[in-house]
């Protein structure tokens, strides 16, 4: 509460100031400024990218008006401990679509601190219906076949079938804010939705020749729902959105025991990680380490996109099944 009413007095302050610079004659802070085109902002880089994806179809088609899209936070930023400036609140008064993942806990809160009560807030676990989690996904012990639901497990996008579910949804806002050019957004989200189709067959022709269908993520996990879509058996040392770095002797004695049993010659961590405990596997097993990218943490938004994310993982996955 504490927090909330900083942020609330932050806003306060930066809206006042903007109304005596315009006063003065001086010019507005652009987020500030009303638009008569879209503004998507989004909470993650996936969403991001899946807007900009949209956004760059529909502009080569012919696409009329403004169209702003912003994503909160910066690079290199993991979404994880994200907390909105008052900049960011003022972003998000002047938003017509909003794409996050639906586990943000502090995004009512800034919509109702901005007072953009018209926003579309496109979920995108609401947009898979499908993504309840247990701990058995996250953290696979084939010694324990029993299963707790623990929650929800937000990483969709990773899976490539979601990611298509998503764009659709997003497309779906677009086509509401911006009824007039609704064929438009339509079509250019179905282009790229044919780009993700590409790549889902892609893995599925590498399922096809696999070797194994057994892996271990010496890290934590964010990969559940890729690794469903594609019939792998998993042991990870944490769920996708744990915080710890340090597993326990009995999680190592796990990951080095399956490592060795499954025969296998690579082992995964995720983009960002110290690899401490996949050092350990490694050095214990003989197996090289591999790196899966989430998404989580991007550095280069510019140059980085989802398909070719998504094809790198597909190229380490290849080569430890393959």
């Amino acid at each position: 509460m504490k927090r909330l009413s900083m942020i609330l007095l932050c806003v306060a302050m930066a809206l006042s100031m903007a109304a005596v610079l315009a006063g003065c004659g001086e010019g507005k802070d652009p987020t500030t400024v009303d638009k008569n085109g879209t503004t998507i902002v989004c909470t993650n880089f996936a969403g991001f990218d899946f807007a900009r994806s949209i956004m760059k179809n529909y502009t080569t088609g012919g696409g009329e008006g403004i169209i702003e899209l912003v994503i909160l936070g910066k690079p290199g930023q993991d979404m994880h401990s994200f907390e909105p400036t008052a900049k960011d609140i003022i972003t998000l008064a002047n938003a017509d679509v909003v794409v996050c993942t639906g586990a943000e806990n502090w995004l009512d809160a800034a919509l109702r601190s901005s007072g953009n009560t018209a926003a579309r807030v496109v979920s995108m676990m609401d947009a898979c219906d499908t993504y309840v989690k247990t701990e058995h996904d996250h953290v696979h012990d084939p010694e324990h076949e029993d299963c707790a639901i623990i929650g929800n497990d937000e990483h969709v996008w990773l899976s490539v079938e979601y990611a298509r579910r998503i764009v659709s949804a997003i497309s779906d806002a677009l086509m509401e804010v911006d009824a007039e050019n609704a064929a438009r957004w339509e079509a250019s989200a179905t282009q790229y939705k044919e780009e993700l189709k590409a790549l889902m067959e892609e893995y599925e022709n590498m399922m096809e020749t696999a070797v194994r269908r057994t892996v271990v993520v010496a890290d934590r996990h964010p990969f559940v729902y890729l690794f469903e879509d594609l019939g792998l058996e998993c042991l990870a040392a944490f769920p996708g959105c744990s915080s710890e770095t340090s597993a326990s002797f009995e999680t190592q004695a796990k990951l080095i025991k399956y490592t060795k049993e499954w025969e296998l010659p690579y082992i995964f961590i995720m983009e960002g990680s110290d690899g401490k405990v996949a050092e350990v596997v490694a050095t214990e097993t003989g197996a090289e380490i591999l790196t899966l990218n989430s998404l989580q943490v991007v550095t280069d938004f510019e140059n980085t996109t989802y398909l070719t994310v998504m094809k790198s993982n597909l190229e380490n996955l290849k080569k430890a099944l393959q």
